[in-house]
């Protein structure tokens, strides 16, 4: 795969690990926990990759996700199972960046699309069959905007991956991407 590829998935992978990390916040919110630091630490260590400078392997920070992984029985907060994809999505990112293996970029966008069912599913009424409540969940305003926004990042990634300016580029893409996300 030529670089241009592979940037473009290292960028997808990162705005939507940044999109999770804000559900992660919302879980450390309603538990009083910590850890969110080490979630954008991934992001800030991504970044530093994108700008070519290359790390070795990163036991201790996925040593420090390994411990920050909630066990979904053990917390009452609505965003447990999105914090869990959140911390699986980072793991999944240091992996990518010793292997290159993109279908691992693949895996981050089910997890985050998994993340947007799960919470879906909740705001759905539970008398629903199966079919009824899979189509509610794929017509549901978030999962709408979860699709909305992986396909316009996809898209965003493929510009900025192919950029003349690459650095420029990417400062006013992290820009806009930000503003989406916080929306």
């Amino acid at each position: 795969m030529d670089t241009r590829s592979l940037v473009q998935y290292e960028l997808f992978g990162l705005w939507l690990l940044k999109r999770m990390a804000l559900r992660f916040r919302c879980f450390a919110k309603d538990e009083r926990c910590r850890g969110s630091s080490v979630i954008g630490l991934v992001c800030s260590w991504i970044e530093t990759d994108l700008e070519g400078y290359r790390f070795g392997d990163n036991l201790i920070v996925g040593s420090m996700l390994d411990d920050l992984a909630p066990d979904t029985e053990d917390h009452q907060s609505r965003y447990t199972s999105s914090a869990l994809d959140a911390v699986n999505a980072a793991s999944i990112m240091l992996d990518f960046l010793k292997t290159r293996d993109v279908s691992l970029i693949k895996e981050i966008a089910d997890l985050a699309r998994d993340s947007v069912d799960m919470l879906a599913q909740e705001m759905i009424s539970d008398d629903l069959t199966e079919a009824a409540l899979e189509n509610a969940i794929e017509n549901h305003p978030l999962m709408v905007e979860e699709l909305s926004l992986q396909e316009y990042l996809w898209s965003l990634a493929g510009e900025v991956a192919g950029s003349g300016d690459f650095f420029g580029d990417l400062i006013r893409a992290n820009a806009e991407v930000e503003a989406r996300l916080m929306k």
